[in-house]
C-alpha cells in the first residue's frame, strides 16, 4: 500500500507538470502562429508593394486652336472599396437619435495612400447600367411546378478567409451580394457580419484569387480562395478603357461598396471643414476634407463623415408569441435627406451598448425603423389557458376554442406605450372558419390575422389582454392550432 501511494502521488506530481508544461507550448505556439501570421502579412504587402505597374498612359488631344490646356485623369483600379457603418446612440427616450456616419475604408493596391483627400460615393462602376426585362411567366399545375426550398436567415455570419496554402488571407473583402455591408478579414483571416432580412449569400474576393459566391446556410462559414491566373497581370478593363495599377495622387473617389476606386490629379488639401454632401443625377458623393493615410495592407480604417442630432420617435414594440423580450424602436421621417446607405450599426443606448443591427437604407417606406435592442425593464408573458381551450363535436363538425393572456409588466419609473402583437388563424379552405371572440380592444387585420394593440402602462404597475379564436371544421378532417 505504501508503494502503491507513492506510486499514485509519483503519476500525479509528473502528470501535473507535463499539463504545465504542454499549456506553456500551446502559449508559445499561439504567439509564434500570430508572429508567423504578420510576418505572412508583411511579405505580401512587400511584394505587392513592389509590383508596379511599368506601362504608360497615353492620352489624345484634338482641339480646334493651339493654346494651354488643362487636363486631369481618371481611371479605375481594383481591390479597393468601402462599407458603411453606423454608430446610434440614444440617451432617453425623450431626446434625439445622434447618428455617426462612418466609411469603413480597405485598400490592397500595393500603394499606401499617404494624407490623401476622400470623396465616397454611392455608385458602383461594376454594377450594369441596363434595364432589366421580364420573362415570359408560364404558370402550371402545381404537381408540375417547382418551388424553391424556404432558406432558414440568420442574424449574423462569422468565419475565416484562406489562401491555397491554407494560411489566412488578410485584407479579403466580404460582401452581402445585393447590398452595400461587407467588412474586410483581419490579420488572422476573421470576419464577422450582421445580415438582413434578404441575405442569401457572400461574395469573397481578393486581388491576385478568384472570387467566389458562398450560399448563407449557416451562421459560420469558411471559405478557401485559388489564384486566377487570368487575374495576374491586374488589368482592369471598364467603360473607360483599360489601365493598369499605377501610382495615385488625391484626391480619391471610392464607389460604394464595390472593390474600386477612381484616381485623379493632385490637387492641395482643402483646410479643415465639415463633410460636403454632392446628389448628383443618380449618385450621391461624400467629400471628407481631412486628409486620411490608409496602408495598402488591407486593414480596416474607419473614417468619420457625418454626424446628425435627428429628432425621432420612440416606441416599444413585443411579439410575445416569438420572444418574450420588448424592444426599443426608433422611428425617422423624412430620412431621405440624409442619404444613408444600407449597413451596419451598432446600438447604444442609456451609455450603454447594446448589440449591432442592420439600418435598412434600402427601405422604400416613408419612416425608417431602427431597432436599439432589448429592453429588460419591460416584462412581457404569454400564457394559454388550458380551462378555455375546448374541443366540442356538433353535427358533422368539431369546434375548437383557443384563449392566451398576454401580460405587460411595466418596472421602469416612467409610464411607457408598447405595441402588442399576437395573431389568430386565417383560413384558406372554405371548410374551415375561424372567429376571433375576444380581443381586448385589438384591431384585426382580417387579411394577415394579426391583432395589434397599443397599451399605456404607468410605471411600476401592469396590464392584462386576452386573445380568444374559434376554429370549426369537418370531423372527418384534422387541423394544427398548437
Amino acid at each position: 500500500m505504501t508503494q502503491l501511494k507513492q506510486a499514485m502521488d509519483f503519476y500525479e506530481s509528473e502528470l501535473t507538470k507535463i499539463k504545465s508544461e504542454v499549456n506553456q507550448l500551446n502559449s508559445k505556439l499561439k504567439d509564434r502562429t500570430l508572429e508567423k501570421n504578420k510576418l505572412i502579412n508583411q511579405i505580401r504587402t512587400l511584394q505587392e508593394s513592389e509590383n508596379k505597374s511599368t506601362s504608360e498612359v497615353r492620352i489624345r488631344v484634338k482641339a480646334d486652336a493651339a493654346g494651354p490646356a488643362s487636363l486631369e485623369l481618371n481611371y479605375l483600379v481594383a481591390n479597393a472599396g468601402w462599407y458603411p457603418k453606423y454608430d446610434v446612440r440614444v440617451s432617453d427616450i425623450n431626446s434625439p437619435l445622434q447618428l455617426n456616419y462612418k466609411a469603413e475604408v480597405n485598400q490592397n493596391t500595393g500603394v499606401d495612400w499617404n494624407n490623401v483627400k476622400l470623396r465616397f460615393s454611392n455608385g458602383n462602376p461594376n454594377e450594369s447600367g441596363q434595364v432589366p426585362s421580364l420573362d415570359k411567366w408560364e404558370l402550371n399545375f402545381a404537381r408540375l411546378t417547382t418551388y424553391a426550398q424556404k432558406r432558414t436567415t440568420f442574424n449574423s455570419v462569422s468565419g475565416r478567409v484562406f489562401g491555397e496554402d491554407g494560411e489566412p488571407l488578410p485584407g479579403t473583402s466580404v460582401l452581402v451580394k445585393g447590398s452595400t455591408i461587407g467588412t474586410v478579414t483581419n490579420i488572422e483571416g476573421y470576419y464577422s457580419l450582421s445580415l438582413p432580412q434578404s441575405a442569401s449569400s457572400l461574395v469573397f474576393s481578393f486581388i491576385g484569387y478568384s472570387q467566389k459566391e458562398v450560399p448563407i446556410t449557416s451562421s459560420s462559414i469558411n471559405v478557401s480562395l485559388f489564384p486566377d491566373t487570368q487575374m495576374l497581370s491586374e488589368v482592369v478593363v471598364n467603360g473607360y478603357g483599360s489601365s493598369n495599377k499605377r501610382e495615385i495622387n488625391d484626391p480619391i473617389r471610392i464607389r460604394g461598396g464595390s472593390p474600386v476606386y477612381e484616381v485623379a490629379d493632385e490637387v492641395a488639401i482643402a483646410p479643415t471643414l465639415q463633410t460636403i454632401v454632392q446628389e448628383n443625377q443618380t449618385t450621391v458623393e461624400i467629400e471628407v476634407a481631412e486628409p486620411y493615410t490608409i496602408k495598402s495592407n488591407g486593414e480596416k480604417t474607419m473614417v468619420d463623415l457625418k454626424a446628425y442630432d435627428i429628432p425621432a420617435n420612440y416606441r416599444y414594440s413585443a411579439i410575445p408569441k416569438i420572444d418574450n423580450d420588448v424592444f426599443l424602436v426608433a422611428e425617422i421621417n423624412d430620412w431621405n435627406q440624409y442619404s444613408l446607405l444600407e449597413g451596419e450599426s451598432n446600438l447604444y443606448f442609456e451609455d450603454g451598448f447594446v448589440g449591432r443591427s442592420v439600418l435598412n437604407a434600402s427601405s422604400i417606406q416613408d419612416t425608417l425603423k431602427i431597432s436599439m435592442g432589448r429592453d429588460r425593464s419591460i416584462v412581457v408573458q404569454r400564457e394559454k389557458n388550458e380551462g378555455f381551450s375546448k374541443k366540442r363535436s356538433i353535427g358533422s363538425n368539431i369546434t375548437e376554442s383557443r384563449e392566451y393572456k398576454i401580460t405587460v409588466r411595466n418596472n421602469k419609473s416612467q409610464p411607457v406605450s408598447i405595441q402588442v402583437e399576437d395573431q389568430i388563424p386565417v383560413s384558406v379552405n372554405s371548410e374551415i372558419t375561424v372567429e376571433a371572440l375576444e380581443l381586448s380592444g385589438g384591431k384585426l387585420d382580417p387579411q394577415t390575422g394579426k391583432v395589434r394593440w397599443i397599451v399605456q402602462v404607468p410605471q411600476g404597475s401592469q396590464q392584462e389582454l386576452k386573445l380568444q379564436y374559434e376554429v370549426k371544421y369537418p370531423k372527418r378532417e384534422k387541423v394544427i392550432l398548437d
